[in-house]
């Protein structure tokens, strides 16, 4: 790092712009040549890889050691006009409240997570054509993009045992919900029984 305080010369500079362009120059190669790899090792993964079965948008390749996953995301791109559309006809309809459970108001609206689900559960009893109607305009929405596919590659142990502590987390996290929703009541009213039956 250099001191911010000491007057260089031009000829100094002329040395750290010559630093710097050289580092730029090898940087740009290397990522050219990161980007072939990539390129090779896709083009094998999409010909010779397999879709495991917990990860639908992930192609998988494997090796000895590796495991290359090539796996493509999606973006979903929010269309405003239709946005407050939706608003007003659910506004019209006397469901203002359900618009908030659609989406994040900021300086653009956010599509929330499970808003498909919450609309069509929100709107079952109105009738059909106005089903067909809201259903229409939130499909305008919105629409989903793929991005391009993100490449990775790990060792084969490494990510065996990633996908085996996933795995134990979720069979924990789903034994823990089944046990608190079959959990008996024990509220003062069972308190009340035990006490009656003494």
């Amino acid at each position: 790092m250099t001191d911010a305080t000491v007057k260089f010369t031009p000829t100094q500079i002329d040395d750290l712009c010559l630093a710097f362009d050289k580092q730029r120059v090898i940087a740009e190669l290397e990522q050219q040549r990161l980007s072939t790899a990539k390129g090779n090792l896709l083009a094998v993964i999409q010909h010779q890889g397999y879709t495991p079965g917990h990860a639908p948008k992930t192609t998988r390749l494997e090796g000895l050691l590796y495991i290359a996953d090539a796996t493509v995301g999606s973006t979903v791109e929010i269309a405003e006009g239709p946005v407050g559309e939706l608003q007003s006809e659910l506004s019209r309809l006397r469901k203002p409240k359900l618009f908030a459970e659609l989406f994040d108001r900021k300086t653009t609206h956010k599509l929330k997570k499970d808003a498909p689900s919450a609309l069509k559960a929100a709107i079952g009893a109105f009738a059909e054509e106005v089903q067909a109607r809201l259903l229409g305009i939130f499909a305008q929405c919105f629409s989903v993009n793929s991005s391009a596919p993100k490449v990775s590659v790990e060792l084969s142990a490494s990510l065996r045992e990633k996908e085996a502590e996933a795995q134990r987390k979720a069979e924990a996290k789903a034994a823990k919900a089944a046990k608190n929703s079959g959990s008996p009541a024990t509220g003062p009213g069972r308190r009340g029984e035990k006490k009656a039956g003494k």
